[in-house]
């Protein structure tokens, strides 16, 4: 007979984690501030990894992701649609806007400051060549 192994009970995120994925895309991602606007002490704002980090709230992303995710398809499918008019740019915009949200819920890096480019300079017009 087979050992049966104990299911992973089912991580069921609270209301504040939920409003607070909700929050961290209305107020641009800025932690503390979106934590505060839903109700957790300055102490944990002060700290939002806590909550970023915690299974609830990694629950709690998800439904909000794959919607991001449905919403940036749509932007690029309109803009390949539209390409060569004026609101090609439009939805260009909206997939950046969405691409950044969907990074910041995610937990993924939203610019690349350590990349770097040697010899640049000599590839932009008047780049300091000394």
């Amino acid at each position: 007979m087979a050992i049966k192994r104990p299911k992973k009970a089912k991580i069921v995120p609270t209301e504040k984690q939920k409003m607070a994925v909700v929050a961290m895309v209305e107020n641009g991602g800025n932690k503390g501030k979106a934590l505060k606007s839903v109700g957790y002490s300055d102490a944990m704002c002060k700290t939002p990894n806590k909550v970023l980090e915690s299974e609830g709230y990694k629950e709690a992303r998800k439904p909000v992701l794959e919607q991001l995710e449905s919403l940036r398809q749509q932007y690029i499918d309109q803009a390949v649609k539209t390409a060569a008019e004026a609101s090609s740019g439009d939805s260009m915009r909206g997939v950046d806007i969405i691409t950044k949200n969907i990074q910041l819920l995610g937990g993924g890096a939203t610019e690349r400051v350590e990349n770097r480019i040697d010899g640049i300079e000599y590839i932009i017009p008047g780049g300091d060549k000394s």
